[in-house]
């Protein structure tokens, strides 16, 4: 080990280390233990009711892993002192989050730092200092740039080291160590860069930017991986480069390929450099380029129209020739994130959501529900934009990043009329690509993001299509991507929002889903279960009626609120009605049952078993009638403990049905009803067992 990581150890350490077999440095009771001095604590044991003695355990486990994480640096101990301790420090972060003081979380970055760059250590150590690295870095709006520097010529150096390993090479390398762990390390490592360290990369890879040589890539390879682009400087490092990387990369018409890492370059540039550079001249090049990089294919009949004489074989090996040139997902990505980042910035600030509008306007008519082919890049960006916008709008607004946004112009970033021009933009292309073959999944998570931003223009039209495809059910095919965007929005329908008054449709939902419990349709029928769980479980199913009465202050839209939830018995009673057809339907079927030999199985056929059909239901079922039973009030719960009781009565369930009672029993018994509902069902077990002990011992008809 180098000299620099003694003199951190000492620091680290605070003691003194010539004696290296004292005891383990003990627990001090006088240091303080408010919150405010540690770095990041676990959101959630902030919350347990022993969280006083847990921080007291939690920094006494801390002394004693910095104590001998410090004695076997100085006594070289790689195994097992530096692994074992390595280890224990990760266990601790995952536990407890980073609770240490920020000197500790500087000195153990520059610890591992130092063990990282060490000459020929072992890759497998390299590779959990990479992981630990990683998580001490990742929070990096707890360390300012003033608070850490990190040198960027041992880390390349040891990244040469790594990508020279192959599978022909004698030294041992853990998988994906270059392309995972290295690759997260120096993605939050490259934020501690200095200022000059921008021209001592340019000077170190730019001649090898030959566009003919595939020393292009890998120069390229370099900047995307270590060229720092948050340096706080007023954008004065991207002059260095950033346009002269762009005129290379607008010079060339086709796809090259060193592109993928100056895309990933470009995008994040522009996202962490909002408001610092003006692409208002480059734009219009920008959209260009993604067009011809979508691969649009050429129509045979618009092909026809510009020359007669074109033969169809020519055409088809265009169309060929564009998608092999297309973009790929990464490519994609990155270019949908550069898109949002030049919204809002630039002399002309509207210049690039002008762009995105002329853009989407070309590419509507491929999100038809009727085109079938490769449309993957489309729907990859269509999903990525909103995504990187509410990604950018949290950067933003955020208190904990304000550090990262010293300088910038306020202009510049994202206005609500922005928002609002973006999601109308794309508003009908999304509701029409619910309905695609292959791509709804992307389209559905579209929907969720446009929601996130805007829900008040997105929520009216779907409600409107959601009562005319379950209710007046003229077109069934369209009832499962529309149920399943209702899966992915119920908060934004739950929401108390008056202009879109989607609370006073709640109800009116749950009861018009309830067809869904479909016995022949398994898609239909997990989706309805998990509307039922997601709605369920963001509202209280009570009869607020009473609070007409009571409280005078409600407003006429609060009054009908109210007035609805009169209904929610109504509801209670169809719910239980389908689903107990359902559990009559398992109860009948024999090929569901499990004999005292099905018992005995194998852990290997318990595993196996647990994915068939008839378990995924039950699983969604269950999940439901626990949120349900843990959302309802003492009457809703009276309801539902009669119901069951009712079906219960003279009935025989095999396995699979008395599972899903047994389950909901348990759930009524544990829930605020519980003493009521124990009394009942436990009169009635009682009543059964001694009529089968009666009809043991004296036949039959003991029981008549």
């Amino acid at each position: 080990m180098s000299e620099k990581i003694y003199s951190t150890l000492s620091d680290f350490q605070s003691g003194d280390f010539e004696n290296l077999d004292r005891p383990v440095v003990k627990y001090n009771e006088s240091i303080d233990l408010d919150l405010k001095n540690f770095q990041y604590v676990n959101q959630f044991i902030k919350h347990l009711p022993y969280f006083d003695k847990t921080k007291k355990n939690a920094l006494q486990e801390f002394v004693e892993i910095k104590s001998n994480l410090a004695k076997a640096l100085i006594l070289n101990e790689l195994r097992p002192g530096l692994v074992h301790w390595t280890s224990r420090l990760q266990t601790y972060i995952n536990e407890f989050g980073l609770f240490f003081t920020k000197d500790d979380h500087i000195k153990l970055i520059k610890i591992y730092l130092q063990v990282i760059v060490t000459p020929q250590i072992d890759l497998v150590l390299v590779e959990m200092s990479f992981s630990l690295l990683t998580e001490l870095l990742k929070k990096y709006f707890l360390l300012k740039r003033d608070d850490l520097r990190i040198d960027w010529r041992p880390l390349y150096t040891l990244f040469r080291r790594i990508h020279k390993i192959d599978e022909k090479s004698a030294v041992f390398a853990p998988d994906n160590i270059e392309q995972i762990s290295f690759l997260n390390f120096i993605s939050f490592a490259r934020i501690y860069f200095d200022e000059s360290s921008v021209s001592e990369m340019l000077e170190e890879w730019r001649p090898l930017m030959c566009p003919f040589d595939m020393s292009m890539n890998y120069a390229f390879d370099r900047f995307s991986l270590f060229l720092p682009t948050i340096l706080l400087d007023q954008g004065h490092s991207l002059n260095f480069w950033l346009r002269e990387f762009l005129d290379l990369w607008l010079n060339f018409s086709g796809k090259v390929y060193w592109e993928t890492n100056i895309l990933s370059l470009f995008s994040r540039a522009a996202k962490d450099c909002v408001g610092l550079f003006d692409w208002t001249c480059y734009i219009p090049y920008i959209f260009s380029k993604l067009l011809r990089g979508l691969g649009l294919t050429m129509v045979n009949s618009i092909t026809l129209n510009i020359d007669d004489n074109t033969p169809k074989n020519s055409i088809n090996l265009i169309n060929g020739f564009l998608n092999t040139f297309s973009y790929s997902d990464i490519e994609i990505d990155s270019i949908g994130l550069w898109i949002v980042s030049m919204i809002g910035t630039g002399s002309d600030r509207n210049s690039c959501m002008q762009h995105i509008k002329k853009l989407f306007h070309i590419l509507r008519s491929y999100y038809y529900p009727s085109n079938d082919g490769q449309l993957d890049n489309f729907f990859s960006l269509l999903q990525r934009i909103p995504e990187a916008l509410i990604e950018r709008i949290r950067f933003e607004k955020l208190k904990k990043y304000e550090w990262l946004r010293e300088g910038r112009d306020t202009e510049s970033f994202i206005q609500p009329s922005d928002i609002e021009e973006l999601v109308l933009c794309l508003k009908d292309i999304v509701l029409k690509g619910l309905f695609s073959k292959n791509n709804f999944n992307d389209a559905i998570k579209t929907f969720q993001y446009l929601c996130f931003l805007r829900a008040d223009l997105m929520l009216p039209t779907l409600i409107d299509q959601v009562y005319e495809s379950f209710e007046i059910n003229v077109q069934p095919h369209r009832y499962t991507p529309l149920l399943a965007c209702l899966v992915s929005v119920p908060r934004e329908l739950v929401s108390y929002d008056q202009s879109v008054d989607t609370q006073k449709h709640v109800l009116h939902l749950l009861i018009s889903v309830l067809p869904g419990i479909d016995l022949n349709d398994l898609n239909k029928l997990i989706l309805t279960f998990q509307f039922l769980t997601n709605m369920l479980s963001h509202i209280i199913v009570c009869d607020c009626t009473p609070a007409l009465k009571i409280r005078g202050d409600l407003t006429d839209y609060d009054k009908d609120v109210c007035l609805m939830t009169a209904n929610f018995v109504d509801f209670i009673h169809s719910l239980f009605s389908r689903l107990f057809t359902f559990i009559d339907h398992l109860a009948s079927d024999n090929s569901v049952d499990v004999s005292d030999t099905a018992h005995q199985a194998s852990y290997y056929s318990r595993v196996s078993s647990a994915l068939t059909d008839e378990n995924v239901t039950q699983v969604h079922i269950v999940q439901m009638l626990n949120v349900l039973v843990n959302q309802s009030s003492s009457l809703i719960l009276k309801v539902i403990v009669d119901k069951t009781f009712n079906y219960l009565n003279g009935r025989v369930f095999n396995a699979k049905s008395g599972e899903i009672i047994v389950y909901l029993i348990g759930s009524l018994v544990s829930s605020s009803y519980g003493r009521k509902a124990f009394e009942k069902f436990f009169q009635y077990l009682y009543e059964n067992m001694v009529c089968l002990l009666k009809i043991k011992n004296y036949g039959e008809d003991a029981c008549v």
